[in-house]
Parts: C-alpha cells; structure tokens; sequence
C-alpha cells in the first residue's frame, strides 16, 4: 500500500479518536447540569457509572441502576383499564359467549405492549385451570359456573376484574370420536392376542375400513440430502483446486517467461536458427533434470513438447502455435505469434523483436516485484494498526482520568 494511502489512514484513526474523546468528555460535563436521562414508559432498566469528587479531592467512581420512566396515578389508572379492554376481547378464545364456554379461554399475562401484567385465578382448579384450560372429565353434563378473578398490575398500581363464565363439557367433534374409537379398537386387539406372536391390527372400526402402514422414518431422505451436499462441495472444492493449480501455473509460467526469452536470444546472438536454439535449449535442460540440478519448470516442459512434436514430423509454424496455446498465458502466445511471423518474412527482425520482447519480459518481471512486494506491507499493516491501538489506548485514557 501507498505511504501516503497509510499516513491518511492514520491521521483518519488519530481524529476519530479525539473526536470521541471531546465527545466522551462533554457527555461527561454535561452529566452534573442536564441530569441523566431515562428511558421511555416501557424501557429497560440500565447501568450507569459516574465519578464524583467532594470538594475537590479525589475521584471516586460511583454505580447507578437507573430505572426508566414511569406514569402518573391519573395515566397508571387509564392504562388498567384500556388492558383490562383488551383481556375482555380476546378472553373467551373460539366460545360465542360467557353462558356457553366448551373451549379453552385465553387467559392473556401481557397487555399493553407489555406494560400490564395480568393474573387469572378460577375459582374452580378442577374444572378450568389458570391457563384456561377446560378440565372434561371433571365438568358435568348440565356445567358449571366458574367465577374469573383478573388482576391486572403496572408498577405499584392494581386492577381488578370479577365475571363469571358458565362451562360446560368439551366438544367432541366426529373426526376425535372416531379417533378414539380406533385407539380403543387397537387396544382392545392388542389385549386379545398378546399370546399370540402376530399382533393384527382391526380392519373396521365403527363401520370404517381402516389402512394400517409403517410410519417412514425418512432416513433415506436425510441420507440423499447429506449425500447432495457433500457430492456438491466435492465439486466446488474440485474447482476451487483447479483454479488455484491453474493460477499458480499461470503465475509461474510469467514469472519464468523472461528467463526463456533471455536464453533464446542469447542462443541466436551466438549464429543459432531459432529451432537449433530451441532444440540446445531443451537437451540441456534435461541434461539438468537427469542430474537433479534444477527443479521442474513448466516452459521447459512445454518446450520439450514441441520439440518432440517437430521430431515426429508435425510443421514447425504448427508447432509453435500449439506451444502458445498449450501455455495460455498472453506474453507465450506473442512469442509464439513472432515465431510463427518469423517462418513466413524470415530471420532479418527476429532477434529485435525478440531483444524488445526480452525488454518488456523484463519491466513485466519487476512490476511483479513491486506487486509482491505491496501485498506482504499491505498484510503487515493489520498488525500494525492493531499495535497503534494499543500504544493510542495507552496514552490516551489515563489523560481522560485527568480531565
């Protein structure tokens, strides 16, 4: 990264910082005149930590629970009621009315946004319990009366509401009879034959057929769906490698690109044709590989590829223009577009142009450098900056102490 993109970065972080800073310390001057603040009707309680000094003596530092607002008796008093409204609209649940309930109630604890808690107690537990529950067992056929007491609480203020509602036995809808009809059927079925070694499920029931299969447990879907997945990161980890490989190559393949155009026009510097040169340039490398005296090197490679290729009779110009394409990278494939120009106006500008290539090759190599370079500072900066922080920390909060 630039100098100068860094020394703006750091004077960004010194202002920002001294900006909170004054910040920080005008919120704390303006504490003893403007008062704290509470939060709104409904808030949360917070915590607060000031300092003090009397009569200008030494600091202390003293914790506050600051609770938040509250009504007034008049406003507490209308907030009961618009909640006690609101329990009345929604107690009675699916029941058409208080003189005939066969359904649950709903028995709501938080009204007005939360701001009213409310408790419903019956009077009869073993009938309708505090949650509104219709006990069926215990309610008889003609019903009962169940007296409701609801007291509704904000803050230190109460409410309470009394209202009867007349319960009767739970409806039975056809469907849940017939339910329970089957559970008494496999029941019944089950007590029968228990020394049997089959258990046979009833086929009727109340006049209906009834099917019986195995409930699926639906492993093979959960099998499929991992299987999925793990098929579909194989393949995208595949290609992730893959253009990691063909990065590095490509990398490479420009990094050792001046190093072949240096050794090619040395080659015809000494009176070679470009074929010998490419031939001289290739039986030496092998020589190396064969001594373990240099490491792989992909133009190489694919040098030795060509020249296999001319051996066994395919064009020369043919050969050249396979090499481009087999390397890929732009700068191999202008080299391969001089050769192949060579071929058809000959030998008088191809050592120029190749001496102009090795140039450009060259710049290309230190703009590379450079790069490289401005990546690992820019990699060192993080821990630089978090270093700063550090020291930045260190000055600055025991001068606030101070303030």
């Amino acid at each position: 990264m630039d100098k100068k993109k860094i020394i703006w970065i750091v004077l960004a972080i010194l202002f920002l910082s001294g900006a909170a800073a004054v910040s920080e310390h005008m919120e704390a001057a303006s504490i003893a005149q403007n008062g704290v603040e509470r939060d709104t009707v409904g808030g949360s309680e917070r915590t607060e930590t000031f300092w003090y000094q009397v009569d200008g003596q030494g600091k202390k530092e003293f914790t506050l629970e600051v609770s938040p607002q509250v009504l007034s008796e008049a406003e507490a008093e209308k907030l009961l009621e618009e909640a006690r409204t609101e329990w009345e609209e929604v107690f009675l649940g699916e029941n058409v009315s208080a003189e005939q309930v066969n359904t649950d109630l709903v028995f709501l604890t938080q009204l007005s946004d939360g701001l009213v808690t409310a408790r419903t107690t019956p009077d009869q537990l073993t009938v309708l319990d505090e949650d509104g529950r219709l006990i069926g067992e215990d309610i008889p056929d003609e019903g009962t009366v169940v007296s409701l007491e609801t007291e509704f609480s904000y803050e230190g203020y109460s409410l309470t509401d009394v209202r009867s509602v007349h319960v009767y036995p739970p409806a039975v809808s056809s469907e849940q009879m017939l339910e329970e009809k089957v559970a008494e059927a496999v029941a019944d079925a089950e007590a029968k034959s228990r020394e049997k070694k089959t258990l046979l499920l009833p086929e009727t029931v109340d006049g209906h057929t009834v099917q019986w299969g195995m409930q699926k447990s639906g492993h093979w879907a959960v099998i499929l769906l991992l299987g999925a997945a793990l098929l579909a990161a194989l393949y995208f980890r595949e290609k992730e490698e893959v253009k990691k490989r063909e990065k590095a190559r490509e990398a490479q393949l420009l990094y050792e690109y001046p190093q072949m155009i240096e050794q090619i026009c040395l080659l015809l510097g000494s009176g070679m044709t470009i074929r010998r040169a490419w031939e001289k340039m290739v039986t030496a490398y092998r020589r190396q590989k064969e001594r373990d005296q240099i490491p792989d090197k992909i133009f190489m490679e694919e040098m030795a590829i060509t020249e296999y290729e001319m051996k066994a009779g395919r064009g020369e110009r043919e050969c050249y223009e396979r090499f481009g394409i087999r390397t890929g990278a732009e700068p191999y494939r202008r080299f391969a577009a001089i050769l192949t120009r060579n071929l058809s106006k000959g030998n008088d500008d191809i050592r120029r142009l190749l001496e102009e290539e090795a140039d450009q090759a060259m710049s290309m190599r230190k703009n590379t450098a450079l790069r490289l370079g401005e990546e690992a500072s820019t990699k060192l900066l993080g821990p630089m900056l978090i270093m700063f922080l550090v020291i930045l920390a260190a000055v600055i909060f025991p001068a606030l102490e101070n303030f």
